[in-house]
């Protein structure tokens, strides 16, 4: 195998790649990256521990094709290092790969490529396109509601529901539910999967780095997101996910309405004070045309105020101070709905646009004890 490409292109690749190789693992192929190289200039890069593959595909001059492993942070390490413009890899008799720019020059070893395992089939029937920047907009409404720490797989996946053309995708754990909707094209066949966090986030990424349709492709195991120069390949998960219509309020009693920036900028403030290791709660006070937002810790205390309009009663309600910056943070608009289920203290709040559009619904459960680590 032997070829040339720019050297940011391929290190640019081989990094997004790197994302899904095992760190330790009991195959050592699968610590490694697979580096193909094909007669039509298509170089592509493979990383896969088993649960997540990565597929990046780019250009260059190829004057012998072949297919090898090479270890996957070495390999990173020295092309980003690397001091020219144009890298050079070939691969020689004795088992060796050469790197080569300027006037730099490795000599690594290499794994066969019929160590590697195959990756799952990235083809099938079933599926939806949408587009690279609407699917990067979609996950990162939802994902920040995985709790990747939970031994429950429910509390670190999304669910994706296709009905009558509209896509739902919802995310949770213990204290927060984070909801999307969209309107996808006639003719979208009705579907519902569970995908893991982990590839999630991965996809979030890689979509919005790319310019395109994303077609994902549902097969009974995997799921499988095809985009312009990237391919992800998730594994499917078989579980129950919650009904999440039993959890999100079908009706809310009233509603503030907010300058969504103005909240997220005093939140930010207030919670200056809070402490890391004691979460202190946000205590949230609503009355008249005003929010106050007040936090007392061992640091001191500190008190802001935005305001908000609506048929306000006077309500006191304590938060996790970034759980509700992580949902406001997710909302669209410059206005945002924040409606509650009573006027009790230990009212759910579901932000949601100003309109009463289903576009989004973020629900954040009140903190009731004397610390914001849980309800």
């Amino acid at each position: 195998m032997k070829f040339t490409c720019e050297r940011e292109i391929i290190a640019s690749a081989a990094t997004v790649a790197l994302r899904a190789t095992s760190p330790k693992s009991p195959i050592p192929a699968l610590e490694g990256l697979r580096i193909e190289a094909f007669a039509d200039g298509t170089i592509r890069i493979t990383g896969y521990d088993l649960k997540t593959g990565i597929i990046v595909n780019l250009t260059g001059e190829v004057a012998e094709e072949g297919a090898i492993v090479l270890g996957a942070r070495l390999f990173c390490e020295i092309i980003r290092k690397l001091p020219g413009s144009v890298v050079s890899l070939s691969v020689r008799d004795s088992g060796k790969a050469v790197i080569e720019s300027g006037d730099s020059r490795f000599e690594i070893m290499v794994t066969p490529a019929f160590d590697y395992p195959e990756l799952p089939e990235t083809s099938g029937d079933d599926g939806f396109t949408v587009d690279s920047a609407l699917l990067a907009d979609i996950l990162g409404e939802t994902n920040y509601a995985h709790s990747p720490n939970e031994s429950n797989p429910v509390y670190d996946s999304s669910l994706f529901e296709i009905k009558g053309g509209e896509l739902t995708v919802v995310a949770h754990d213990k204290y927060r539910v984070a909801l999307r909707r969209e309107t996808l094209p006639d003719g979208t066949p009705d579907l519902s999967f569970v995908a893991p966090g982990a590839a999630l986030g991965e996809a979030e990424r890689i979509a919005a780095s790319e310019d395109g349709d994303v077609d994902i492709i549902v097969s009974e195991k995997h799921v499988i997101f095809r985009m312009p120069s990237v391919i992800l390949i998730s594994r499917r998960l078989e579980i129950e996910y919650t009904n999440y219509r039993k959890i999100l309020p079908e009706e809310t009693t009233f509603t503030a309405k907010v300058v969504r920036r103005e909240l997220v900028d005093a939140i930010e403030r207030v919670s200056l004070i809070i402490s890391d290791k004691v979460r202190n709660p946000l205590v949230c006070t609503l009355e008249d045309d005003a929010m106050t937002l007040e936090a007392v810790s061992a640091y001191g205390q500190a008190r802001d105020v935005v305001s908000a309009s609506g048929d306000l009663p006077r309500l006191e309600i304590r938060f996790n101070s970034r759980y509700l910056l992580d949902a406001l943070r997710a909302a669209s608009g410059d206005e945002t709905a924040l409606r509650f289920v009573t006027a009790e203290s230990r009212s759910p709040l579901v932000v949601s646009p100003p309109d009463g559009g289903g576009k989004f619904a973020h629900l954040v459960l009140p903190v009731r004890g004397p610390s914001g680590d849980g309800n």
